[in-house]
């Protein structure tokens, strides 16, 4: 029960509190024209009153002085934390992170203890949104929940508001205010929310929508046409409010079908949802809202799955024979829903979030999780990747063309076990064209690939995650590495370095054990976890230099981890025409090779002589891709070798 206390006052400014008794409850708002183009919010109506700072669930106001390393992480006793989602607003300034937890946790350990501020949860699992600045650290948090499960997935930050989607369950209250009530109860086990905030983080409207079964929104997208898009999963009929007395139903194709939703941003009021699927499980992943006319959406389907959200049919087919063979529909459509392609990868890894997507004039970049061999071109050609060692499964990252789908390239990322890829940031504001920036989760090593059939080799002593960018050509710009992790999304400040002329990468989720965040490989950040495992979020910054450009106006490519001996390895000349050599300078005695094909199939494989030198007759190959892996003892390299 929200309790009147008294508050401190904290600042000057002045925000508007209206509750409206409908189902999509919002605050009366206005827009006006940035100098962007974009809208901001601009409050009209309503309860006048000053900007408090409360030291209850409204949350707090803090200002702390920075600290190198940029770093918060928020830990309890018992149960579970995690971050699931990290976006940086326009000004460059100020990111905003969304996540669930559990029982009691501490999120004010930030600038190395500073703070304690200690949440308990209401329920199973309670949301948590918070926004950081570059300089100041913390500007508030807030916390939401009922009895129930409740979990933010995404958040988006522009067009001067904070959107928030997920699922929750039971009876929750979406208004982080101490006093104003706005309660929301789900129609079957979990409902699906789209939560927008004012940047101050006050409520501005919740719309609420779901079925008798399980329904979840993966991913939310702000448009300059000030609309919010919505993608998600929902199972059996779908119910969503019209009005304050009218209701829209989506009929349910059979299984789990995947939504679109688009949302007035000023008003909270539902522009169209559609669904995405067929007779057996499918999922939405991702949406990424370029433009009005330019919608990306991407997810999974099995069986045979209409994925035009309008009235017309478009069918994609997966394997109508085999129900656990899972493909990924990547497409784009308009601001109305209109379809304007689609595709598909048949052959993906079957993850909840097996696919994430973001556009540009410049291409369309997808990443994905292919298990077994699968072909990558969505087109009429072929791009196979296969799985490398012990491993099922590789990641890639491809680049289309935004007008037809069309296939531009494509980069495979490997390793001897496991690999997922969990989210794709694009930097469309780059003076030197698109960066694309990715991050995933991997054991001990993983081989990403760059130009020319090279990869960047990245380890760690188990389970960890990868940050990597690269620029509009496929060229890797920096590749990190971060122990005991499971990194799930990350942004780019855009602006938050003037002096160096380019920004910082922020990213959030989860850790345990014990763990090292720092940056600067001369010094360490070292957070050991408390309870279960523990979230956080974290800037890499090291003056710009992870990611700064340089005087000469290229990318510095500084990679702290990328071992040495993977530029030991050389082979020469690739392309091949039938002879072969690989040099290896850090060789040791124990060093050999192995070259597999597109099919996975050692065509072969030996040991270097005393010089790490072997030279190979391959005339009697075939014309294609082959991939080349050498051993030394604990280490392995992996290289690309295009045989003409």
């Amino acid at each position: 029960m929200k309790k009147n206390l008294s508050p401190k006052f904290s600042s000057p400014l002045t925000f508007i509190l209206i509750q409206f008794n409908a189902n999509y409850s919002k605050n009366g708002i206005a827009t006006r024209q940035s100098s962007s183009g974009r809208s901001q919010l601009v409050l009209i109506a309503g309860l006048f009153w000053s900007l408090f700072s409360f030291n209850n669930a409204l949350g707090q106001t803090f200002h702390a002085s920075p600290d190198p390393s940029k770093f918060s992480s928020y830990s309890g006793n018992t149960g579970h934390k995690n971050a699931t989602c990290v976006r940086s607003n326009e000004n460059g300034l100020d990111v905003v992170t969304v996540g669930y937890f559990n029982d009691t946790t501490n999120f004010g350990n930030y600038h190395l203890g500073v703070f304690n501020i200690l949440k308990t949860s209401n329920g199973s699992d309670d949301i948590f949104i918070l926004e950081r600045n570059y300089e100041s650290g913390l500007n508030w948090l807030r916390t939401i929940g009922g009895p129930g499960n409740d979990q933010a997935l995404s958040v988006d930050n522009a067009s001067g508001a904070i959107v928030v989607v997920g699922y929750f369950s039971g009876t929750v209250d979406f208004n982080p205010d101490p006093i104003a009530i706005t309660n929301k109860t789900s129609v079957g086990s979990t409902d699906i929310f789209v939560l927008c905030l004012t940047p101050t983080g006050t409520f501005n409207w919740v719309y609420t929508m779901g079925s008798q079964g399980k329904d979840w929104a993966n991913s939310v997208s702000i448009g300059i046409d000030n609309n919010v898009y919505v993608t998600g999963t929902f199972e059996q009929n779908l119910f969503y409010p019209l009005s304050d007395v009218a209701t829209g139903v989506l009929p349910s194709k059979g299984g789990t079908d995947a939504f679109v939703a688009k949302f007035d941003l000023v008003t909270g009021n539902v522009g169209f949802v559609e669904s995405i699927g067929g007779e057996t499980n499918d999922l939405g992943t991702y949406v990424d809202a370029y433009t009005e006319d330019a919608i990306y959406l991407t997810g999974t389907f099995t069986g045979i799955a209409d994925v035009d959200p309008g009235a017309g049919v478009i069918n994609l087919e997966a394997d109508i024979t085999n129900p656990n063979l899972v493909g990924i529909y990547n497409e784009r459509i308009d601001g109305s829903g209109n379809i304007v392609w689609a595709d598909k990868i048949v052959g993906a890894a079957n993850y909840s979030r097996s696919g994430a997507i973001s556009g540009s004039p410049d291409g369309v970049y997808v990443i994905g999780v292919a298990a077994g061999m699968t072909d990558v071109d969505p087109g009429p050609g072929s791009y196979w990747i296969n799985p490398i060692g012990s491993s099922n499964t590789t990641g890639f990252l491809i680049k289309k063309d935004p007008l037809t789908g069309d296939l531009i390239w494509v980069r495979s990322i490997n390793s001897i076990n496991n690999v997922k890829l969990t989210d794709v940031f694009l930097n469309r504001d780059s003076w030197a064209g698109d960066q694309i920036f990715i991050s995933g989760i991997f054991n001990e090593s993983v081989a990403l690939e760059t130009s020319g059939g090279f990869f960047e080799s990245l380890s760690t002593p188990s389970q960890g995650s990868f940050l990597t960018s690269y620029d509009d050509d496929g060229i890797i710009t920096n590749s990190r590495a971060l122990d005991n992790s499971r990194v799930v999304s990350l942004c780019q400040w855009d602006h938050a370095c003037p002096s160096h002329s380019g920004g910082w990468v922020e990213f959030c989720g989860s850790f345990n054990n014990t763990i090292d965040f720092s940056d600067d490989p001369t010094t360490t950040l070292i957070k050991t976890n408390i309870g279960g495992r523990d979230a956080f979020t974290c800037t890499w910054l090291g003056g710009c230099s992870p990611w700064a450009k340089s005087n000469e106006g290229n990318l510095q490519n500084i990679r702290e981890n990328v071992r040495p001996e993977e530029q030991s390895v050389k082979l020469y000349p690739n392309p091949s025409d039938g002879h072969l050599t690989i040099a290896f300078t850090s060789k040791s005695s124990n060093a050999t090779f192995k070259i597999s094909n597109s099919m996975g199939a050692i065509v072969r494989q030996g040991r270097l002589n005393e010089s790490g030198i072997a030279e190979l007759n391959l005339s009697d190959l075939s014309s294609g891709i082959y991939s080349v892996t050498i051993i030394d003892g604990e280490h392995i390299v992996f290289k690309r070798l295009i045989k003409e």
